[in-house]
């Protein structure tokens, strides 16, 4: 059995639940850290008060575009938690599919490509030099207007310039994300539920990217389309009683189409368009810059 860590800010949708106790279900003690009590959690999950981790006046100092990125303030969360416990993390979206040996005392890593590390699900030892080094990078983009991602950026960029980076052997997407981001839709359509099932046949967890389907509009209260992989793993683990009703497939490819659409262009005119593009290609210059350029 192994001690789990994550932490919320909000109310819990029965997607998280789900995630959360599938990893309860075999054993592993799973804690919640949060800034106020949860009053739906199974009995199976603490919920400890997240100020004995990061004093809650730390949540507002992580800002991109001008805003609050309570996504960044998790990412430092999660590192804070490693150097007081020895709990191994766990994102609220991701899913047990199959248990795995879990040493706290080992650097866990998963490999995105080309040294990029998901923090999706992660340990790093409390007393390595690694830990204190991604600490110490991440509190100084506090108070800052830094891009998307930049405190997981951190973690890869001092794992390639760490002394032990040939010790560390990063565990490979497949078995931990074996659908891609990119590919998030598939999970929740029917038509791809065989593709998906043969991804997931030998994947130790499977990651739900819950910051996409926030952003197309998907309703975490409601259950993926039937005969959807994901509708079927969860019904079949028992979980389906925590949702309100079920999703028609339709619905689904329509806030799939249409997220497609925003990135393709094809919803908007020209003046839309531009009103998307520049600002887009502002953050990638900020994200490049602060990638490349910055750290040379």
């Amino acid at each position: 059995m192994a001690k789990l860590g994550s932490f919320w800010m909000g109310d819990l949708s029965p997607l998280e639940i789900a995630c959360l106790s599938s990893f309860a279900e075999m054993g592993h003690e799973v804690v919640v850290y949060s800034y106020a009590p949860f009053v739906n959690l199974p009995r199976n999950i603490a919920n400890e008060d997240a100020n004995s981790i990061v004093n809650s006046s730390h949540a507002t100092r992580f800002i991109t575009d001008g805003q609050q990125n309570v996504a960044h303030f998790s990412d430092y969360f999660r590192y804070v938690m490693f150097s007081k416990t020895q709990r191994f993390w766990i994102d609220s979206d991701v899913l047990l599919q199959r248990d795995f040996v879990i040493n706290p005392d080992e650097i866990f890593v998963v490999d995105e490509g080309d040294w990029r590390i998901c923090n999706a699900i992660l340990r790093l030892p409390s007393g390595s030099t690694e830990l204190q080094e991604i600490i110490k990078q991440v509190e100084q983009l506090k108070d800052k207007d830094v891009p998307w991602a930049a405190p997981q950026c951190v973690i890869s960029k001092v794992f390639r310039s760490s002394p032990g980076r040939n010790a560390v052997i990063p565990r490979p997407p497949r078995d931990y994300m074996p659908i891609a981001y990119d590919d998030f839709f598939k999970m929740l359509l029917p038509e791809y539920k065989e593709e998906c099932s043969k991804l997931c046949a030998s994947a130790y967890t499977l990651h739900l990217y819950s910051n996409i389907l926030s952003r197309i509009g998907y309703y975490k209260f409601l259950l993926p389309p039937k005969e959807s992989y994901l509708n079927d793993y969860l019904t079949s683990r028992g979980h389906a009683h925590l949702f309100i009703g079920c999703y028609p497939a339709d619905t689904v490819r329509n806030l799939v189409e249409g997220w497609h659409l925003r990135f393709s262009g094809n919803s908007v005119g020209m003046r839309g368009l531009l009103r998307q593009v520049v600002p887009s290609i502002l953050r990638t210059y900020r994200r490049c810059k602060w990638n490349g350029f910055r750290s040379r």
